[in-house]
């Protein structure tokens, strides 16, 4: 009997404490979320800004194929083009690099909750996750 009710304590001291790291990594999901999705918001609104001037000179440049071969003005028109398709990649690069902030910081939080879980299976005593029994 005393042993069940030493098994009972430690078992209330190891649910307490996994509740706890779960409300800890829960709040710290919440930050996570909190940051990148105004940076997320504002980069995406960036990225659609800069989409604009491509779609506009390209259009252009369709309509005008004929005047700009017959006035020999390619490489003006291909240089304008790279110049902004440069200044898209700018933002979409550094949404990539907030998405993949986001990644690593959960993934990072995943791996502590799974090593969490981990040591409290392995300090579990012996007996208490019988597969036979079910």
């Amino acid at each position: 009997n005393s042993t069940r009710l030493k098994l009972r304590q430690k078992m209330t001291i190891k649910c307490v404490f996994l509740s706890d790291c779960l409300i800890l990594t829960e709040v710290e999901w919440c930050l996570f979320q909190r940051y990148y999705t105004p940076t997320a918001r504002e980069l995406a609104r960036l990225a659609q800004i800069q989409i604009t001037p491509i779609l506009h000179h390209f259009s252009e440049s369709l309509a005008g194929a004929a005047s700009i071969r017959a006035f020999d003005q390619e490489g003006r028109f291909i240089y304008t083009n790279l110049l902004l398709v440069d200044g898209f990649s700018r933002p979409w690069f550094h949404n990539v690099s907030a998405m993949e902030w986001l990644s690593f910081r959960l993934n990072l939080l995943s791996n502590f909750v799974f090593a969490f879980s981990l040591v409290m299976l392995v300090s579990l005593p012996e007996g208490i996750i019988n597969p036979s029994k079910y």
